[in-house]
């Protein structure tokens, strides 16, 4: 899939005196839809903001009842919600195309959650940003989890149901099957790490990365999933190679190659492993062991083949 092309616009634009003096279109669900994007109301949590009907209205230039029929045109398309009442929005895909650049900028977002009013759409709003931040790597996930674990740890009505359906579903499936004949436990994957896998993990954990797009990022935080390529780097796959040593050199690589540096880590790392793991061994072949002599005439016998008689 062809990589997606973006326009950077600044908030500000909705202030500009130039933009303001343009000709303003009457209310429509176009034109809210890019104010709820890039509009002033914005705060610094993707799609979660405080805001007032009335006066996203009167910023647009529309009559309250016309913001209310455009508003309602992108509620029942399940773009955004709100709860007037509180004065709370969430335009659920905000976070799409604005993910977090660090774990540190999900900690800032606990603060100013917090100082959101009280509302069910702010816990539904929680739950919608873990829908995209659960795909990111370790330290973001450990950072909203630290921030906003209690949230996702409550059942919503809606959950309940899907939970009550789901066992109802493991109800029937398990009546099912013990009417089947019995099979085979299917194996389970190993969830220890061994010693070559924890080396691994704990060199991606500290070495440093340049990603294009993204600047210098740590190993753990540049892959999807770096248990997972721990699991890879230190298992069978590559016996002979020294995967500290070998992360470090690869990680600056990327750094001392800025130009030619992959944004898939995780790939980059399996191709420098798999090149190394294919190189011939340099190992100096084994020493001959050296004769054992028993007795000191022994000895004196075999001198004296090399050096002759003197």
């Amino acid at each position: 899939m062809a990589a997606l092309r973006f326009s950077k616009i600044t908030r500000r634009i909705w202030d500009d005196a130039r933009f303001k003096a343009l000709s303003a279109p009457p209310p429509n669900g176009q034109s809210l839809w890019f104010r709820l994007l890039t509009g002033t109301e914005l705060g610094p949590v993707p799609g979660l903001f405080v805001a007032g009907e009335a006066a996203i209205a009167e910023a647009l230039g529309w009559p309250l009842e016309g913001f209310r029929k455009a508003f309602a045109e992108i509620s029942e398309k399940g773009m955004a919600k709100a709860d007037w009442e509180a004065r709370l929005v969430w335009v659920k895909n905000a976070i799409k195309h604005n993910l977090p650049q660090s774990p540190n900028v999900i900690t800032g977002w606990v603060s100013a959650i917090e100082e959101m009013p009280d509302s069910p759409l702010k816990n539904e709003g929680i739950r919608g940003l873990w829908e995209h931040i659960k795909d990111l790597p370790q330290g973001y996930r450990e950072a909203f989890l630290k921030g906003f674990g209690k949230v996702l740890a409550e059942t919503s009505p809606n959950q309940e149901q899907e939970q009550e359906q789901e066992q109802e579903q493991e109800i029937t499936t398990s009546a099912r099957r013990s009417a089947e004949p019995a099979s085979a436990p299917e194996p389970e994957l190993p969830i220890a790490l061994t010693p070559r896998q924890k080396e691994a993990l704990d060199a991606l954990s500290k070495a440093m990365f340049y990603v294009p797009g993204r600047g210098e990022v740590v190993g753990i935080e540049a892959v999807k999933d770096p248990m997972r390529l721990a699991r890879i780097l230190g298992g069978d796959g590559y016996p002979n190679v020294r995967i500290r040593e070998h992360v470090v050199r690869a990680a600056d690589w990327t750094n001392t190659n800025r130009t030619k540096a992959k944004r898939d880590v995780a790939r980059f790392l399996r191709s420098w492993f798999a090149r190394e793991q294919d190189k011939p061994s340099r190992q100096r072949p084994a020493e001959q062991p050296q004769k054992a002599y028993q007795h000191r005439g022994d000895l004196l016998a075999r001198v004296k083949e090399v050096v002759g008689d003197e």
